[in-house]
Parts: C-alpha cells; sequence; structure tokens
C-alpha cells in the first residue's frame, strides 16, 4: 500500500474511532485525493512516460482519463462523504384503529337419552375494521429518509375492509357416573388485518384466520373420587395463518411485515392426574405432546416459504409434577407445602426457526411452605416461596424490533427468586 493510502486509512481510523462525530468522513473526496496523488506518481515515472510516449500518449492525458474514470467509480460514495450527523435522533409511530361489529347467533342441545347429549351452535359475524397509522420521524443521516418508520408528517392515514364470516361448533357427550366421554368439531376465526408496515404508503391486507378443530377425549373421577384424569387428542387445521416475517426493503433496511404463512396444523395430546392420597395430600401431573408446524403445501398445492417449520413458542413437549400437601397440627393451625416442577421442550421465537432465536429445552423448580391458623376471628399466614430454585438460566422470547438492525434482543427468564410472604385477614 503506498503511503498516501496508508495516511488516508490512518485518517479514517481516528475519525471513526473518535468519542463524538460530527460528520461522516469525506470518503468521496479523500479517497480521489489519494487515489490522484498515486497515479500522478506513477505517470511522473520516467520509464513510464518513455513507453506511453512509445505507444503515442502522453502522461496528462493518461492521467486525466485514469481520473475521470476513478472519480465516475466512486461517484457512489458521494452521498455518505461528509454528512452531517446531529447529537440525536428519534423515530415513532402511532397505529390506531376502529371496528364495529354485529352478531347473530343460535345454539341448542339435544338431550338424546340420559347422560347422552349433543350440542351445536353457529355464529354469523360482520365487521368493519379502520386501520390508521401516523408518524414524524425524523429525517435519518446519510439516508435521507427515515429507516424504520416513515414519516407521513404526522397526518394520519387510514385503510378500512369489511369482512363477513361465520364459525360453529358441534360436540357429543356421554357421562356415566362422574366420567364424561366426549368428542367434538368446531371452525373458528381469526379477523383479517389491515396493517400498515411502518410506512404510509404500504398497506398488507390479510385474509381472516379460519382454523376447524377436532378433538376428544374422556375426563372424570375414579377410585372414590381419589384418582382424577383427563385425557384428550386433538387436531387443528389452519388455513390463511397470520404471522410476520422480517423481510428487507430496496435499501437493505429490515423490517417485520404481517404475513400469510397459508397451511398449518397442529397434532397433539394432552394427559393429567391428580391423586389424592388424603383429603389434605394430592400429587398431581399433567403432559403435553404438540406437533404444530406449517404445511408443506398451501390451499393451491404450492410449496410454502415456511414448509415444515415449526410454530413459535410452541414445545413439542411439556409436562409439570407437583404436591399439595396441607397438615393440620391442631384445630386452628395448619402447615402447607407445594413444591412443583415444569419441564418445556425447545421452542422457537420466530416462525423461520433461527437456531440463533431458539431456547433448548429446561426445567424450573418452585416451592412454597408456610404456617396458617386461625385462633378465632383472624386469619394469620407466615409463608417462604422460592422460584426457579435451582437458578436455571433460559430465554423467555428473543428476536423482537431489535432484530430489524442486525441486533437481536433476548429476554431472559427470571433467576431464583427467594421470599417471605404475610398475610392478615378478617
Amino acid at each position: 500500500m503506498s503511503g498516501a493510502m496508508q495516511n488516508l486509512a490512518t485518517g479514517w481510523n481516528a475519525q471513526m474511532n473518535a468519542s463524538n462525530w460530527t460528520s461522516t468522513p469525506n470518503f468521496y473526496g479523500d479517497t480521489t485525493a489519494a487515489v490522484s496523488q498515486v497515479l500522478t506518481g506513477i505517470m511522473k515515472n520516467a520509464q513510464v512516460a518513455g513507453l506511453l510516449q512509445m505507444l503515442g500518449m502522453t502522461s496528462e492525458q493518461v492521467l486525466a482519463q485514469l481520473s475521470s474514470g476513478v472519480g465516475s467509480s466512486l461517484s457512489a460514495l458521494q452521498q455518505y462523504s461528509a454528512v452531517s450527523i446531529p447529537s440525536d435522533y428519534q423515530e415513532n409511530s402511532t397505529n390506531y384503529a376502529t371496528n364495529q361489529a354485529a352478531d347473530i347467533f343460535a345454539d341448542f342441545t339435544w338431550r338424546i337419552y340420559r347422560g347422552l347429549s349433543f350440542t351445536a351452535g353457529l355464529r354469523g359475524t360482520y365487521e368493519h375494521q379502520k386501520t390508521g397509522y401516523s408518524s414524524t420521524s425524523d429525517v435519518a443521516p446519510i439516508y435521507d429518509k427515515s429507516i424504520l418508520y416513515q414519516t407521513s408528517d404526522g397526518e394520519k392515514v387510514w385503510a378500512s375492509g369489511d369482512y363477513y364470516s361465520w364459525v360453529g361448533r358441534a360436540a357429543l357427550n356421554c357421562m356415566f357416573g362422574r366420567n364424561n366421554v366426549y368428542a367434538s368439531v368446531s371452525r373458528g376465526r381469526r379477523p383479517g388485518v389491515i396493517s400498515f408496515n411502518n410506512t404510509p404508503d404500504e398497506i398488507t391486507r390479510l385474509k381472516p384466520e379460519i382454523i376447524v378443530s377436532y378433538e376428544a377425549g374422556v375426563k372424570g373421577n375414579v377410585l372414590k373420587n381419589r384418582l382424577g384424569y383427563e385425557f384428550s387428542v386433538f387436531y387443528y387445521d389452519w388455513s390463511h395463518f397470520q404471522s410476520s416475517r422480517l423481510v428487507s426493503d430496496e435499501n437493505g433496511t429490515k423490517k417485520y411485515v404481517a404475513d400469510d404463512a397459508g397451511k398449518a396444523h397442529s397434532l397433539g395430546f394432552e394427559a393429567g392426574l391428580r391423586y389424592s392420597f388424603t383429603s389434605n395430600i394430592h400429587v398431581f401431573g399433567n403432559y403435553a405432546y404438540i406437533d404444530g408446524k406449517f404445511s408443506d403445501t398451501d390451499g393451491d398445492g404450492r410449496e410454502q416459504e415456511l414448509a415444515g417449520n415449526r410454530f413459535r413458542l410452541t414445545p413439542k413437549s411439556s409436562f409439570a409434577l407437583g404436591v399439595d400437601a396441607n397438615i393440620p397440627l391442631n384445630k386452628s393451625a395448619m402447615f402447607y407445602v407445594r413444591p412443583s416442577y415444569s419441564y418445556k421442550s425447545k421452542v422457537y421465537f420466530e416462525n423461520e426457526n433461527s437456531e440463533l432465536l431458539s431456547q433448548d429445552g429446561y426445567g424450573v423448580l418452585n416451592c412454597n411452605l408456610g404456617l396458617q391458623w386461625k385462633p378465632k376471628k383472624v386469619y394469620y399466614e407466615v409463608g417462604l416461596f422460592g422460584k426457579n430454585i435451582l437458578n436455571e438460566e433460559y430465554l423467555i422470547d428473543a428476536g423482537n424490533s431489535g432484530n430489524q438492525i442486525g441486533f437481536p434482543t433476548f429476554v431472559a427468564g427470571s433467576p431464583s427468586i427467594f421470599g417471605v410472604s404475610l398475610k392478615v385477614g378478617f
């Protein structure tokens, strides 16, 4: 590297590391001057000048042509050179919404036989949505416009739409003793979306999200009501799954936009048990399995962008175990202890299923214990509690708005917390 280029790099490095910037370096002017200095030195070399003369050219002619070419090549740097940087900068936006809805519905239950019944219902809905956006964001240095929230100069920009829909359900229930066997099918709906993508000029309109769910199960009590149980299996089928995704605009700026993720489905089951050793000592446990993911193809048979990805914040497996013990000490006092442990398998914080924005499986141990007594008409309680006793480190969210500028934010779960509680009741 020539001395001129070395001096240029050193100067830029010093300026970029300055504690207070007032403007960007003059990339265009400095580079052009440095390159011109280097070319001038080459053209003035006697051997180079002699070679050019043999070719019928002069050093001045070649230098002028090269300098012109360098200037054109570096012209893109001009908009980033010597640009004033303000001491502060801010962007903001506000969203508005006015929604109106009218519903008509009917529901009936047919008692077919003792303990056997059929229930059905239907609801029709009309909705009018009106969505607004406004922003008074500053113009960003260099970009010559706002970065994340494009300004509407403080004016409210509106968009509206009308929606008609229906939802319904049908369920069959069979009671025998204190037990219930059931099966149901239902159609649900999330309203359509009118979204301004952080700019008054770009609106996304999403169709209503439709979910058809199927569920069957059994629940009740056996063993003289000592054992309570609940088992269910389910399947959910989504159309026009409403989501958001991170995209880049023509300037490379990232932003979240509302998105129709297409078809999705979820298959799973849940099981729960609660057993009472005595009227005062109970143990419980539950387990859930959910295989929720985006389908391979959409409603028209085309491959989907998120095909096979799991839903955000949806663990495939989760369970909880615990004890609820209340031990009488005398007629007016009781000691209680309530430990519990819960576990969740791996979750993703974005539907794109980035490994960076995910949390591996983890478990949390909690416990409450204390003393309750009521000598007369006043109730007293002194308790100790511990949350995340083993101090498990885990995330509860990641990505968020910081992901738009390449610096995703991470929200940590609560560390160990221990405390004392005092209660008095009259």
